[in-house]
Protein backbone atom coordinates (compact mmCIF):
# COMPACT_ATOMS: atom_id res chain seq x y z
CA UNK A 1 0.00 0.00 0.00
CA UNK A 2 1.51 3.28 -1.10
CA UNK A 3 -0.17 6.52 -0.11
CA UNK A 4 0.50 9.75 -1.94
CA UNK A 5 -0.82 13.30 -1.52
CA UNK A 6 -1.20 15.53 -4.56
CA UNK A 7 -1.01 19.21 -3.76
CA UNK A 8 -3.83 21.28 -5.17
CA UNK A 9 -3.16 24.83 -4.03
CA UNK A 10 -0.20 26.87 -2.95
CA UNK A 11 3.05 28.42 -4.12
CA UNK A 12 5.42 26.31 -6.17
CA UNK A 13 4.95 22.64 -5.30
CA UNK A 14 3.53 23.29 -1.85
CA UNK A 15 -0.20 23.24 -1.18
CA UNK A 16 -0.06 25.53 1.83
CA UNK A 17 -2.41 28.49 1.68
CA UNK A 18 -3.28 31.01 4.35
CA UNK A 19 -7.07 31.21 4.58
CA UNK A 20 -8.45 34.56 5.71
CA UNK A 21 -12.00 34.02 4.40
CA UNK A 22 -13.13 31.26 6.83
CA UNK A 23 -12.28 33.38 9.87
CA UNK A 24 -14.22 36.34 8.48
CA UNK A 25 -17.17 34.13 7.64
CA UNK A 26 -17.37 33.04 11.27
CA UNK A 27 -17.52 36.67 12.34
CA UNK A 28 -13.99 36.73 13.71
CA UNK A 29 -12.49 40.16 14.18
CA UNK A 30 -8.84 39.27 14.45
CA UNK A 31 -6.97 37.22 11.91
CA UNK A 32 -6.13 33.90 13.53
CA UNK A 33 -3.11 31.64 13.01
CA UNK A 34 -5.12 28.89 11.30
CA UNK A 35 -4.63 28.08 7.63
CA UNK A 36 -6.23 25.66 5.19
CA UNK A 37 -4.50 22.61 3.72
CA UNK A 38 -6.08 21.13 0.60
CA UNK A 39 -4.93 18.09 -1.30
CA UNK A 40 -5.76 14.84 -3.03
CA UNK A 41 -5.04 11.50 -1.38
CA UNK A 42 -4.28 8.49 -3.58
CA UNK A 43 -3.37 4.88 -2.86
CA UNK A 44 -1.26 3.33 -5.63
CA UNK A 45 -2.60 5.99 -7.99
CA UNK A 46 -6.27 5.44 -7.09
CA UNK A 47 -8.07 8.37 -5.37
CA UNK A 48 -9.59 7.48 -2.03
CA UNK A 49 -13.34 7.68 -1.53
CA UNK A 50 -14.52 7.44 2.04
CA UNK A 51 -12.80 8.60 5.20
CA UNK A 52 -9.32 8.63 6.70
CA UNK A 53 -7.52 9.62 9.86
CA UNK A 54 -4.92 12.35 9.27
CA UNK A 55 -2.00 13.40 11.44
CA UNK A 56 -0.16 16.63 10.62
CA UNK A 57 3.16 17.38 12.31
CA UNK A 58 5.35 20.43 11.79
CA UNK A 59 9.14 19.90 11.81
CA UNK A 60 12.24 22.09 11.69
CA UNK A 61 14.02 19.79 9.22
CA UNK A 62 13.19 17.77 6.10
CA UNK A 63 14.53 14.59 7.76
CA UNK A 64 14.80 14.03 11.50
CA UNK A 65 14.84 17.26 13.41
CA UNK A 66 12.52 18.43 16.17
CA UNK A 67 8.70 18.68 15.97
CA UNK A 68 7.29 22.19 16.28
CA UNK A 69 4.14 22.65 18.32
CA UNK A 70 1.54 19.93 18.80
CA UNK A 71 0.53 17.45 16.11
CA UNK A 72 -2.87 18.12 14.56
CA UNK A 73 -5.25 15.16 14.22
CA UNK A 74 -8.26 15.08 11.92
CA UNK A 75 -9.98 11.77 12.54
CA UNK A 76 -12.60 10.15 10.32
CA UNK A 77 -12.21 13.01 7.87
CA UNK A 78 -14.22 12.81 4.67
CA UNK A 79 -12.34 12.26 1.42
CA UNK A 80 -14.18 12.47 -1.93
CA UNK A 81 -12.42 11.43 -5.13
CA UNK A 82 -9.25 11.78 -3.08
CA UNK A 83 -10.00 15.44 -2.31
CA UNK A 84 -9.85 16.72 1.24
CA UNK A 85 -9.40 20.02 3.05
CA UNK A 86 -8.49 20.60 6.68
CA UNK A 87 -7.83 23.65 8.80
CA UNK A 88 -4.59 23.52 10.79
CA UNK A 89 -3.34 25.75 13.56
CA UNK A 90 0.13 25.27 15.05
CA UNK A 91 0.03 28.62 16.82
CA UNK A 92 1.86 31.84 16.09
CA UNK A 93 5.04 30.76 17.90
CA UNK A 94 5.55 27.98 15.32
CA UNK A 95 6.33 30.58 12.66
CA UNK A 96 9.43 32.52 13.68
CA UNK A 97 10.90 32.91 10.20
CA UNK A 98 12.85 29.62 10.27
CA UNK A 99 12.38 26.86 7.71
CA UNK A 100 9.52 24.45 8.39
CA UNK A 101 8.38 21.12 6.91
CA UNK A 102 5.01 19.44 7.22
CA UNK A 103 4.74 15.69 7.73
CA UNK A 104 1.42 14.06 6.82
CA UNK A 105 0.47 10.60 8.06
CA UNK A 106 -2.74 8.75 7.19
CA UNK A 107 -4.65 5.81 8.62
CA UNK A 108 -7.18 3.91 6.52
CA UNK A 109 -9.63 2.65 7.59
CA UNK A 110 -10.12 5.21 10.37
CA UNK A 111 -9.36 4.00 13.88
CA UNK A 112 -7.60 0.83 12.76
CA UNK A 113 -3.87 0.18 12.76
CA UNK A 114 -0.95 2.58 12.70
CA UNK A 115 -0.47 5.85 10.85
CA UNK A 116 1.51 5.68 7.61
CA UNK A 117 3.77 8.71 7.09
CA UNK A 118 3.73 10.11 3.56
CA UNK A 119 7.29 10.90 2.47
CA UNK A 120 8.91 13.24 1.84
CA UNK A 121 7.89 15.97 4.25
CA UNK A 122 6.59 19.04 2.51
CA UNK A 123 8.53 22.31 2.81
CA UNK A 124 6.56 25.35 3.90
CA UNK A 125 5.97 27.87 1.15
CA UNK A 126 6.30 31.59 1.93
CA UNK A 127 2.50 32.00 2.03
CA UNK A 128 1.85 30.75 5.58
CA UNK A 129 4.60 33.00 6.85
CA UNK A 130 2.16 35.88 6.43
CA UNK A 131 1.16 34.70 9.92
CA UNK A 132 4.60 35.73 11.10
CA UNK A 133 3.64 39.33 10.39
CA UNK A 134 1.54 39.10 13.56
CA UNK A 135 4.74 38.90 15.57
CA UNK A 136 6.25 42.07 16.96
CA UNK A 137 9.66 40.78 15.91
CA UNK A 138 8.69 41.30 12.26
CA UNK A 139 7.26 44.80 12.68
CA UNK A 140 9.63 47.40 11.28
CA UNK A 141 9.36 50.89 12.77
CA UNK A 142 8.39 53.51 11.90
CA UNK A 143 5.27 51.84 10.53
CA UNK A 144 2.38 53.38 8.62
CA UNK A 145 -0.53 51.55 7.08
CA UNK A 146 -4.01 52.14 5.73
CA UNK A 147 -7.11 50.06 5.09
CA UNK A 148 -10.47 50.36 3.36
CA UNK A 149 -12.52 47.76 5.18
CA UNK A 150 -15.79 47.54 7.13
CA UNK A 151 -13.77 45.82 9.88
CA UNK A 152 -11.34 47.46 12.29
CA UNK A 153 -8.02 48.41 10.72
CA UNK A 154 -6.17 47.18 13.82
CA UNK A 155 -7.30 44.84 16.59
CA UNK A 156 -5.14 43.80 19.51
CA UNK A 157 -6.22 41.07 21.93
CA UNK A 158 -4.40 39.60 24.89
CA UNK A 159 -5.84 36.50 26.54
CA UNK A 160 -3.24 36.67 29.30
CA UNK A 161 -2.87 38.99 32.26
CA UNK A 162 -0.76 41.63 30.52
CA UNK A 163 -1.82 44.72 28.63
CA UNK A 164 -3.27 44.38 25.16
CA UNK A 165 -1.21 47.38 24.10
CA UNK A 166 1.22 49.82 25.67
CA UNK A 167 2.50 53.08 24.22
CA UNK A 168 5.32 55.13 25.69
CA UNK A 169 7.10 58.32 24.68
CA UNK A 170 10.51 58.41 26.38
CA UNK A 171 11.99 61.59 24.95
CA UNK A 172 12.05 64.36 27.52
CA UNK A 173 11.86 67.00 24.78
CA UNK A 174 8.82 65.47 23.09
CA UNK A 175 5.77 67.78 23.05
CA UNK A 176 3.44 65.65 20.93
CA UNK A 177 0.81 63.17 22.04
CA UNK A 178 1.86 59.59 22.74
CA UNK A 179 -1.43 58.40 21.25
CA UNK A 180 -3.58 60.41 18.88
CA UNK A 181 -6.95 59.51 17.46
CA UNK A 182 -8.56 61.22 14.49
CA UNK A 183 -12.16 60.59 13.49
CA UNK A 184 -13.22 62.04 10.14
CA UNK A 185 -16.61 60.34 10.13
CA UNK A 186 -19.54 60.27 12.52
CA UNK A 187 -18.28 57.76 15.08
CA UNK A 188 -16.39 58.15 18.32
CA UNK A 189 -12.73 59.05 18.24
CA UNK A 190 -12.07 56.75 21.19
CA UNK A 191 -14.08 54.19 23.10
CA UNK A 192 -13.12 52.33 26.26
CA UNK A 193 -15.36 49.53 27.46
CA UNK A 194 -15.17 46.93 30.25
CA UNK A 195 -17.26 43.89 29.35
CA UNK A 196 -16.65 41.89 32.54
CA UNK A 197 -19.29 42.74 35.18
CA UNK A 198 -16.92 41.56 37.92
CA UNK A 199 -14.24 44.07 36.90
CA UNK A 200 -14.01 46.90 39.43
CA UNK A 201 -11.25 48.81 37.62
CA UNK A 202 -11.69 51.98 35.60
CA UNK A 203 -12.46 51.74 31.90
CA UNK A 204 -9.96 54.56 31.46
CA UNK A 205 -7.42 55.98 33.89
CA UNK A 206 -5.17 58.99 33.36
CA UNK A 207 -2.41 60.31 35.60
CA UNK A 208 0.20 63.03 35.39
CA UNK A 209 3.34 63.59 37.48
CA UNK A 210 4.01 66.92 35.80
CA UNK A 211 2.26 70.27 36.05
CA UNK A 212 -0.12 69.60 33.18
CA UNK A 213 -3.62 68.18 33.31
CA UNK A 214 -4.06 64.43 33.40
CA UNK A 215 -7.09 64.85 31.14
CA UNK A 216 -7.82 67.78 28.86
CA UNK A 217 -10.88 68.11 26.70
CA UNK A 218 -11.58 70.83 24.18
CA UNK A 219 -14.10 71.19 21.39
CA UNK A 220 -13.80 73.31 18.26
CA UNK A 221 -17.22 72.35 16.98
CA UNK A 222 -20.70 72.61 18.49
CA UNK A 223 -20.43 69.61 20.84
CA UNK A 224 -19.39 69.49 24.49
CA UNK A 225 -15.73 69.21 25.45
CA UNK A 226 -16.63 66.42 27.83
CA UNK A 227 -19.63 64.29 28.70
CA UNK A 228 -20.16 61.70 31.42
CA UNK A 229 -23.27 59.57 31.33
CA UNK A 230 -24.71 56.58 33.17
CA UNK A 231 -27.30 54.76 31.08
CA UNK A 232 -28.36 52.13 33.62
CA UNK A 233 -31.36 53.15 35.73
CA UNK A 234 -30.22 50.83 38.52
CA UNK A 235 -26.73 52.35 38.74
CA UNK A 236 -26.44 54.34 41.96
CA UNK A 237 -22.87 55.52 41.34
CA UNK A 238 -21.77 59.02 40.44
CA UNK A 239 -21.35 59.79 36.76
CA UNK A 240 -18.29 61.86 37.67
CA UNK A 241 -16.05 61.84 40.73
CA UNK A 242 -13.35 64.42 41.27
CA UNK A 243 -10.98 64.53 44.23
CA UNK A 244 -7.63 66.03 45.12
CA UNK A 245 -5.07 65.21 47.77
CA UNK A 246 -3.26 68.49 47.22
CA UNK A 247 -4.04 72.04 48.22
CA UNK A 248 -5.67 73.10 44.98
CA UNK A 249 -9.30 73.11 43.93
CA UNK A 250 -11.10 69.88 43.20
CA UNK A 251 -12.64 71.51 40.17
CA UNK A 252 -12.51 74.87 38.43
CA UNK A 253 -14.92 76.11 35.77
CA UNK A 254 -14.37 79.29 33.73
CA UNK A 255 -16.31 80.90 30.91
CA UNK A 256 -13.85 82.82 28.73
CA UNK A 257 -16.36 84.20 26.23
CA UNK A 258 -17.40 87.67 27.44
CA UNK A 259 -20.46 87.56 25.18
CA UNK A 260 -21.77 84.34 26.69
CA UNK A 261 -25.10 84.43 28.50
CA UNK A 262 -25.01 80.77 29.50
CA UNK A 263 -24.21 79.59 33.03
CA UNK A 264 -20.66 78.48 33.73
CA UNK A 265 -22.00 75.39 35.49
CA UNK A 266 -25.33 73.80 34.64
CA UNK A 267 -26.83 70.82 36.48
CA UNK A 268 -30.14 69.15 35.65
CA UNK A 269 -31.85 66.57 37.85
CA UNK A 270 -34.70 64.59 36.30
CA UNK A 271 -35.17 62.37 39.33
CA UNK A 272 -35.94 63.13 42.97
CA UNK A 273 -32.48 64.15 44.14
CA UNK A 274 -30.71 67.49 44.29
CA UNK A 275 -29.46 69.27 41.21
CA UNK A 276 -26.32 70.10 43.11
CA UNK A 277 -24.81 69.45 46.51
CA UNK A 278 -21.87 71.28 48.06
CA UNK A 279 -20.56 70.28 51.48
CA UNK A 280 -17.58 71.05 53.72
CA UNK A 281 -16.79 68.22 56.13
Amino acid sequence: MRWKVKYLFGLGTCLWAVSFVPDAARGAIIMGTAFTYQGQLKNDGVPLNGAADFRFTLWNDAVGGVPIGVSQFRNNHAVTAGLFAVELDFGQSAFDGSSRWLEIAVRVPPGAGDYTPINPRQPMSPTPYALFALSAASLQLPFAGSANSPSNAVDVTNAGIGKAAAFATTSGSNHVATVEGLQGGLGQCGHFHISNPANTEEAMAASSVGSGAAVLGFATGSGPAGEFQITSASNASNALIASTSGTGRVASFTSNNTASNSPTVYAEQKGLGRGGHFRIT
